[in-house]
């Protein structure tokens, strides 16, 4: 059977993918399911943005504005595509 795969998730990506059955249905798979990797031939990650466009637009962000605030992200947002590259097929363009 020809089948489109796809995943979508709404939880903390860095960690992903750490799939797991529903607490109640668990007991009767556990013995089937055994852990895989999960590789994808495309990801898209939806990471936090750094803010840079809200602080060119709202003039009062200026005045409590710290470099700490542009590199807040950062980390967060290395770490999600760091997972993603890693979820990713080697052989796909």
């Amino acid at each position: 059977m020809c089948t489109a795969n796809l995943i979508v998730t709404n939880h903390e990506a860095q960690s992903f993918p750490s799939c797991s059955l529903a607490k109640d249905d668990s007991e009767a798979y556990k013995d089937h399911c055994k852990p895989q990797r999960l590789e994808f031939d495309r990801v898209l990650c939806d990471v936090p943005c750094s803010g840079d466009g809200t602080l060119r637009k709202s003039h009062d962000l200026w005045r409590k504005w710290s470099s700490s605030m542009g590199n807040e992200f950062h980390l967060l947002q290395v770490n999600i595509a760091m997972r993603g590259k890693v979820s990713y097929h080697e052989n796909c363009r």
